[in-house]
């Protein structure tokens, strides 16, 4: 299964967080259209996590987002 070779080689893991709170941060989110920026955004949101993307938009809009 590529879920569990992934946990292996590298300690993915499913993320556990209730996904009513991700989508009720991904709602308030309204500089961008995408659902899917908005989702992965949102998840960040749940706790302030830092988001590593290259993502322009996201850099400029997340405060926790990097790329370094």
């Amino acid at each position: 299964m590529i879920q569990a070779d992934l946990f292996n080689q590298i300690g993915l893991r499913v993320c556990e967080k209730d996904f009513n709170l991700i989508i009720g941060q991904a709602l308030g989110i309204n500089w961008t259209r995408d659902p899917f920026d908005r989702l992965i955004v949102g998840n960040a949101l749940v706790n302030g996590n830092i988001l590593l993307t290259k993502d322009k938009n996201i850099l400029a809009n997340y405060k926790n987002a990097q790329w370094d």
